[in-house]
């Protein structure tokens, strides 16, 4: 059963874009790993309405004090507007709600109800909790259970991304903030700026990780984009202004004049202010998460004080300005947050504070952010995520295990580099273990196009099992023969996924008994359907039988591979990774066994002794290796017993050791489970009523809905890093 973890997160009534969307980019990145996540409906202590009427007081008070200037005198006037208009638009804000929570019950696996009181009934229901991201640490709103007090210690407890919103911490703060830190199992803040201040009070490591709506790219943010306009506006400034900051509007004003493009504002919910309905052209109340979304990718500028509206601006790579929410000197401001996503994406000209001359701006230059540093964070980001929901509770050392070695590996001989999927590492381990007398188990294709697992003591029986089957085999009862040849003292490599390799480790009991077994898994994307694999073959072979099939041919090169199958009258279906339909649907997840959109054996913990994987783009880390085209292995080494292998093969290779860290940001399946297609259940339906003359080639086209080769171009390449 999947460790069932929840979220604990600024969500209970909070009508906040940013909010919703990180919650929901959290939970599937969650789900991706292969857990179950909730964000739990966590209802903060509640402030009393005499507080809140103090507080409201003392607001206009403060505002009196510091009249100067007539603009000072408009924000008095407004904020004792506020309260008026916040009735006056109360079914706009109710309609905002609703569409608010239409889209959440679409998009999001939220928990029953929790209050202060009741909160530690959820140990009942989750193995692990995480705490974060957004400002659930911000010192003013303070709140144990947003460190996770009330999980058991039997529980693991994680925080992602936790943001303080300030530039400094008093002593009380520390005091009150160090203990609940130290509880936890696992520690990392949003900025990289608070680091050091979490890193002072606690002697768990603390770590920064990316903001959870940056570990996903820009097309899964698209998807929630909507096709009808949102907005009467052709072209405009879109301005999504949270602050009490007045001045920020005429800012936006000032640039819709300098730009002539007329401003759509979407105001926000918790703050309804006055303000907001008289500086922007059109104002968009009635507005959801997707909504957002939308009106940002359609705008020809964004005009913010809003950290995700940042996000979203640089991800779809619009032209945007951001301007400061809060004094730079006041107690609570939360400016550092903006301040360190700029320096990620080296966007500092983006920013408008008091010194900005709006007269200087080049407002038709395009933005053009530094995707290295996210792309870096991003995979540092998701490391720490699965390892930190792979910990047992209490175990620090979880968290510090030993990384695996990671090398670059590539056959001296040409010919077997051209007969296997990469660079042919697996071939040598193999022959190795054959030669000494050894039996190999991996998979083969069979006269019918079926792939099964056999075993091999010869050379001409392991030339089958080289390059990549992208259909599981039948493992028939490989398990138990297996396991008489390690009774017999015989050395046996055991090779095949990465579940097959995890079984085969449970099968065989005390793994110490058999000290001459090696295994070897590979990084899987995952495993097509059986049954989509069986239509298409009978599609192409026309009622003729299989003469060879190889599903990563390097006929147009290795990296624009291709499925090739051969008829038993020699005649050939060739088609690259581009333009062959069941290599598009299965890079597209489209037809994946179930199991593997929650796959329980990913991550960087193997039972394997070896995997091995494409070094995919591997001059992007070391210039100094060559990418020929012909293919090129990323080898992970996990145990002695995988060293042991590898040392073996030393003469027979050319061998680069690089940092497994680095590696594993290009194999970043080797952790992360693929995402199920919201049409995978259409497409079953249809191939299950499809009519003898329908095409499951078509099908597969038609389900992909993918109509351009530049689409597909960048779906491969995305996959495929």
């Amino acid at each position: 059963m999947n460790k069932k973890v929840g979220i604990v997160t600024l969500y209970h009534d909070n009508y906040n874009c940013g909010a919703v969307l990180q919650a929901l980019a959290l939970q599937k990145a969650v789900e991706k790993l292969g857990f179950e996540g909730d964000v739990i409906d966590y209802e903060r202590k509640t402030v009393d309405l005499l507080a809140k009427k103090i507080n409201y007081a003392q607001k206009i008070l403060n505002k009196l004090k510091r009249i100067k200037t007539k603009g000072d005198v408009i924000d008095l006037f407004m904020l004792v507007l506020k309260k008026d208009y916040a009735h006056r638009y109360v079914k706009d804000i109710a309609l905002r709600k609703e569409a608010y929570l239409e889209f959440i019950t679409k998009n999001l696996s939220i928990s029953k109800g929790y209050n202060f009181t009741t909160i530690s009934l959820a140990n009942n229901f989750y193995d692990c909790f995480i705490c974060g991201s957004d400002q659930i640490w911000r010192p003013s709103s303070f709140d144990a259970n947003y460190y996770l007090d009330f999980a058991d210690e039997n529980k693991v407890r994680v925080s992602y991304a936790a943001s303080l919103g300030v530039s400094s911490l008093s002593q009380e703060q520390k005091a009150y903030m160090g203990p609940l830190i130290q509880k936890l199992d696992a520690v990392s803040v949003r900025e990289s700026s608070t680091v050091s201040m979490i890193q002072e009070i606690t002697t768990k490591e603390v770590i920064s990780c990316i903001d959870p709506t940056l570990l996903f790219d820009v097309g899964f943010w698209r998807s929630f984009i909507k096709s009808n306009k949102l907005t009467s506006k052709d072209k405009y400034i879109f301005s999504y202004i949270i602050g009490e900051n007045n001045k920020n509007r005429e800012v936006v004003k000032e640039i819709s004049r300098r730009t002539g493009l007329p401003i759509v504002a979407m105001p926000g919910i918790s703050r309804i202010l006055p303000y907001d309905f008289m500086y922007a052209d059109e104002n968009i109340v009635v507005a959801a998460p997707d909504d957002f979304l939308t009106l940002i990718e359609n705008a020809e500028y964004i005009v913010t004080d809003s950290f995700h509206a940042c996000v979203f601006s640089i991800l779809f790579k619009k032209r945007f300005f951001v301007l400061e929410r809060f004094a730079k000197n006041t107690e609570d401001s939360m400016n550092s947050r903006i301040y360190d996503l700029l320096k990620l994406f080296k966007l500092k000209d983006r920013l408008i504070d008091k010194n900005t001359d709006l007269s200087k701006i080049d407002y038709e230059k395009s933005i053009i952010p530094d995707y290295v540093g996210w792309e870096k964070q991003k995979a540092e980001s998701w490391i720490y995520l699965d390892k930190s929901l792979k910990l047992h509770p209490k175990s620090e050392l979880a968290i510090k295990h030993k990384m695996p070695k990671g090398y670059i590996i590539k056959s001296k001989d040409e010919q077997v580099v051209n007969n296997s999927s990469s660079g042919g590492v697996f071939y040598h381990l193999a022959k190795w273990v054959i030669m000494n007398d050894g039996v190999v188990f991996g998979a083969v294709i069979d006269n019918q196009g079926l792939i099964k697992h056999s075993a091999a003591t010869t050379m001409d029986a392991l030339e089958p099992m080289m390059s990549s089957k992208y259909v599981q085999s039948e493992m028939g009862n490989c398990f138990k023969e297996a396991l008489d040849y390690l009774k017999q003292g015989i050395p046996v490599l055991f090779s095949g996924t990465p579940c097959q390799v995890r079984g085969f480790y449970n099968f065989i009991g005390d793994r110490s008994k058999y000290d001459k077994l090696y295994l070897i898994d590979f990084v899987c994307h995952g495993v097509p359907s059986p049954k989509v694999w069986k239509l298409y073959l009978d599609e192409v072979l026309k009622g003729s039988k299989v003469y060879r099939i190889s599903f990563r041919d390097k006929t147009f090169g290795w990296n624009k591979f291709s499925l090739r199958i051969t008829r038993e009258n020699k005649k050939t279906h060739l088609k690259n990774k581009e333009r062959d339909a069941f290599i598009l649907g299965f890079l597209n997840n489209l037809y994946l066994r179930p199991s593997c959109y929650k796959c329980k054996v990913k991550g960087i913990e193997r039972r394997s002794d070896v995997t091995l994987a494409d070094a995919w783009h591997i001059t992007e880390i070391d210039p100094t290796i060559k990418d020929d085209d012909k293919g090129i292995s990323t080898v992970f080494i996990h145990t002695d017993e995988g060293e042991e292998l590898l040392h073996q093969i030393e003469d027979e290779v050319h061998i680069h050791q690089i940092d497994a860290e680095k590696l594993l940001e290009m194999n970043q399946n080797a952790i992360l489970c693929p995402i199920i297609p919201k049409n995978r259940t259409d497409f079953f339906k249809h191939i299950s009523n499809q009519s003898g003359n329908q095409k499951i080639e078509k099908i597969i086209q038609k389900n992909l809905n993918i109509s351009k080769i530049s689409k597909i171009k960048k779906t491969i390449k995305k996959v495929i890093r």
